[in-house]
């Protein structure tokens, strides 16, 4: 079981524009990152916390190519918050 936030694009015509824009989102992220770890490496500390979201259908794709078997995606809510988190079982 792994918990992983997912999203999924409209059934759009336009939609063929959100991965340029969160491709671009995502390398922003990495450089604000990158900064962040050097003014940690200096001392300076600030905390590097990022969270990923990951493509519903690239994320079966790929998992597919690895070799699992028998993939759910489910959301239920956690004790912790109560929020509801997306998850993911799998079989190899």
């Amino acid at each position: 079981m792994i918990h992983l936030p997912l999203y999924d694009f409209p059934d759009t015509k336009i939609s063929i524009l959100f991965t340029p824009v969160i491709a671009l989102a995502k390398r922003l992220g990495d450089l604000k990152a990158a900064v962040d770890r050097h003014y940690l490496i200096k001392g300076k500390w600030k905390s590097v916390m990022r969270m990923l979201r990951f493509d519903r259908r690239q994320l079966l794709k790929k998992l597919q190519e690895m070799g699992f078997s028998r993939i759910e995606l489910r959301t239920f809510p956690v004790q912790s918050n109560q929020s509801y988190h997306e998850f993911v079982f799998a079989t190899k």
